[in-house]
């Protein structure tokens, strides 16, 4: 388990006053994304004050940003990774709030790669329950469904499924796993999308193109 003790010792979060309404990097923040690559620029931008290695592909670091101190947690790719990173979180860590940034699929014609998104409702493709991110007051697009899913399948038929049983507009594969975490312990919680593909065949090399910029556009609205 995991505690903030190197934030006590520095009091930044007692002593930070907060003179903006920004949503997003708060005192305490965890902001959790799958990889590393999708959080570049973060990386390039903040004070790294610890990391530690939950596993080969988790990592857990305390950073300062503008005397802003908050987590980063990557988790790995799919559902059950995350739930097993988030889970070695303790709650001594003082969380203010969730964060789920990272990328996603399109499915509609008009969500474009490097599009910047915000959905209003996360569901699954294994549990019925519909997560409600908390609202982002802000001109970012909004869609209204993102769908978690276990695998990713660059196919036609899967594309269809999410699209006509699911009424999703955007695919990823954490943002569900994330909510849910959060609500069970009582954190308010969101959700930034960075479009890198449009499900189908050619996802793989979409997201080569435009992971890129997505960092980028990502690490510009976080660090506003």
């Amino acid at each position: 388990m995991f505690c903030d003790s190197l934030f006590k010792k520095q009091g930044k979060a007692e002593k930070i006053i907060l003179s903006y309404t920004m949503a997003f990097i708060l005192p305490q923040t965890v902001l959790v994304f799958a990889l590393k690559a999708e959080m570049l620029d973060v990386f390039r931008n903040v004070d790294i004050k610890s990391h530690y290695s939950l596993s080969k592909r988790k990592h857990l670091y305390q950073v300062v940003w503008q005397e802003i101190p908050f987590y980063m947690l990557q988790t790995g790719i799919g559902p059950t990774s995350v739930q097993h990173a988030l889970d070695v979180l303790s709650l001594d860590m003082n969380i203010s709030q969730i964060v789920n940034a990272g990328t996603c699929g399109s499915l509609r014609d008009d969500v474009f790669p490097e599009d910047l998104v915000v959905p209003e409702q996360v569901i699954s493709q294994w549990d019925k329950t519909i997560q409600k991110p908390a609202n982002i007051s802000s001109n970012i697009r909004t869609v209204n469904t993102c769908i978690t899913v276990r695998n990713s399948q660059n196919t036609q038929e899967f594309k269809s499924i999410l699209i006509h049983q699911f009424k999703a507009d955007i695919v990823d594969m954490e943002a569900w796993v994330v909510l849910d975490w959060a609500g069970k312990h009582g954190f308010p919680a969101y959700v930034l999308k960075c479009v890198s593909d449009r499900v189908g065949p050619q996802s793989p090399v979409d997201v080569k193109l435009h992971l890129p910029r997505c960092s980028q556009t990502l690490a510009e609205v976080l660090l506003l």
